[in-house]
């Protein structure tokens, strides 16, 4: 097949698509920053000052560049810990 010919069956097929794309609603999230906290609250507590469940660095009035850092070290792999791996 020609290229032109491709690229022509490609964009048809996703002009087919677009109606159904267009209609599909995404789930909205009340309050994002609450549902991105919420993989830390298991660990450091709610108020970022650990739990009873072991040894949890306090992250409670980290400033936000130094916490972002940490999550990128992470990673990277740059900090190792396999709880904070995943996340």
């Amino acid at each position: 097949m020609f290229p032109h010919l491709i690229a022509s069956l490609v964009l048809f097929v996703l002009g087919l698509m677009t109606p159904s794309l267009a209609g599909a609603e995404t789930p909205r999230v009340e309050d994002a920053m609450k549902e991105r906290v919420r993989a830390c609250t298991a660990c450091h507590g709610r108020e970022g000052v650990a739990t009873n469940q072991g040894y949890f660095p306090r992250i409670a009035g980290k400033p936000a560049v130094y916490l972002y850092n940490q999550l990128s070290h992470f990673r990277e792999g740059r900090r190792q810990n396999p709880a904070m791996r995943h996340l």
